[in-house]
């Protein structure tokens, strides 16, 4: 393959060793999917959200231009939290 008399040994066999090419396989690694579980709210944690809000609101927390946005969530959360309340024993 070379015919430079000038060229060394060593040298020679490690550019052979380098031209060699080796045929890599890569097998793709199939990840299996897990799915989040569905968060468990406790009437406790529900309750103490609830109240979250309360004191968030009568401490100046939000804006008053936020003010109706909040308000809305909670009104919304509240209905629910009562409907859950109710049909729990």
């Amino acid at each position: 393959m070379y015919d430079d008399p000038s060229i060394g040994t060593c040298f020679k066999e490690t550019v052979d060793k380098m031209g060699e090419v080796e045929e890599v396989v890569e097998t793709p690694v199939v990840e299996e999917e897990t799915k989040p579980e569905p968060a468990a709210f406790t009437v406790q944690m529900l309750e103490n959200m609830r109240n979250l809000v309360e004191v968030a609101v009568g401490r100046g927390a939000f804006r008053p231009n936020e003010l109706s946005s909040v308000g809305k969530i909670y009104d919304e959360f509240v209905v629910t939290f009562n409907s859950i309340k109710k049909s729990k024993p």
